[in-house]
C-alpha cells in the first residue's frame, strides 16, 4: 500500500515537472528561439572619439567595452520585442534607449548604430584658481 502512495506521488511530481519544463522559452517549429542581436558604437559626444571603458546592459546581458574594442559592442541572444539598453561609463551621463529587437535580426543601437555619451566632467581651466591665503 505504501508503494502505491509513493508511486502516485512520484508520478504526480514528474507530471508537474514535465508541465513546468514546457513553460520555458518556446522555440518555433523550426527549433529557433525568439532572439536577436544589438550592435553599436559608443562615442564621446563632444570629441567623436570612442569611449573605451563603457558597460552596456540589456536585461541580463552585460557587455564591458575595453580600449581594444574601439567603442564597439554586440549583444547576442537578446529576447525579441522592445528592450531597454543602458550604457554607463565613468565621467559620462548614463544613456538609456529603447530598441526593437526582431527574431534572427541585428538591431542597431542609437542613431544608425552610434551612441553619443555626454561628458559629466566640466572643462578644465587653463590656469589654476589661487586659493585664498589665511590671514
Amino acid at each position: 500500500m505504501i508503494f502505491w502512495r509513493v508511486s502516485r506521488t512520484a508520478f504526480a511530481f514528474a507530471a508537474i515537472c514535465w508541465t513546468l519544463a514546457g513553460c520555458g522559452p518556446n522555440p518555433n517549429p523550426n527549433g529557433e528561439t525568439h532572439v536577436g542581436s544589438i550592435v553599436g558604437t559608443i562615442l564621446d559626444a563632444a570629441s567623436g572619439q570612442s569611449v573605451p571603458s563603457a558597460t552596456v546592459v540589456v536585461g541580463t546581458n552585460v557587455r564591458n567595452i575595453v580600449a581594444s574594442d574601439g567603442g564597439k559592442f554586440i549583444l547576442n541572444n537578446v529576447p525579441i520585442g522592445n528592450q531597454t539598453l543602458v550604457i554607463r561609463s565613468i565621467g559620462y551621463a548614463t544613456e538609456t534607449e529603447t530598441i526593437l529587437v526582431t527574431t534572427g535580426n541585428t538591431s542597431k543601437a542609437g542613431d544608425a548604430g552610434l551612441i553619443r555619451l555626454q561628458s559629466t566632467l566640466g572643462p578644465k581651466s587653463a590656469t589654476p584658481t589661487p586659493r585664498p591665503q589665511p590671514s
